[in-house]
């Protein structure tokens, strides 16, 4: 064949769309896809409630509670983690966890436990985490709203590299609120409150300043 090097370098070849805008906001949209928290350890809120939530109420609280919380560990420890699932997962437990540290708070006498709860997580943020353990329901909150928030910036990371910039701005946006709200409300009030807990033991994802930080990211 006599065909040129110039035939062959022109030749019509399907090459990636670099034209400008979505090269450029693909670029400025570039964020790394963190990992979302392992919850290491199954708890069970109806032997431990057994006693006191003997109401038809409080009993389908704490059922829901169950099934919920093992649905979400199920999403967050599978080998392919999906971002859609997380977000809903955990929009599913958080006001079950909240409603019982709430009933807590008011019924103190609601608080004695047939079994003592642990709630033990892992960060997936840490270059080499450790799981870190806590009776503290609070603790369980926290890392549920981390996760929530971390599902939206994994969500968004994910269509901002398949080029649905406007979809991924505002997965970035809501992960942006969630932070925002673990890091000026949520965490100092623990914090301040949880007389023998300190922030340095904590995953990461449960350091004010930590979330504070990402939340300027998806910013």
């Amino acid at each position: 064949s006599k065909q040129t090097m110039g035939d062959y370098l022109y030749k019509d070849v399907e090459a990636p769309n670099l034209d400008h805008p979505d090269s450029m906001i693909r670029l400025a949209s570039v964020v790394h896809r963190f990992k979302l928290p392992k919850i290491c350890r199954k708890v069970n809120f109806v032997r431990s409630f057994s006693t006191v939530g003997g109401t038809e109420k409080t009993r389908k609280l704490m059922v829901a509670a169950n099934d919920a919380r093992e649905r979400m560990a199920e999403g967050l420890n599978a080998d392919r983690v999906s971002a859609a699932r997380t977000i809903v997962d955990t929009q599913r437990y958080e006001p079950l966890i909240h409603s019982i540290l709430l009933s807590c708070k008011v019924q103190p006498e609601h608080a004695r436990l047939d079994e003592r709860l642990i709630f033990e997580w892992k960060s997936g943020i840490e270059e080499k985490p450790s799981a870190f353990r806590s009776e503290a329901m609070m603790y369980d909150l926290v890392m549920t709203v981390a996760s929530h928030g971390l599902g939206y910036a994994y969500s968004a990371t994910e269509k901002s590299v398949a080029g649905d910039f406007a979809a991924a701005s505002r997965d970035y946006a809501a992960a942006a609120g969630v932070l925002h709200n673990l890091a000026e409300e949520q965490l100092p009030k623990w914090i301040a409150k949880g007389s023998n807990i300190k922030g340095d033991q904590l995953p990461i994802e449960c350091q004010a300043s930590v979330c504070g930080a990402l939340t300027t990211l998806m910013m």
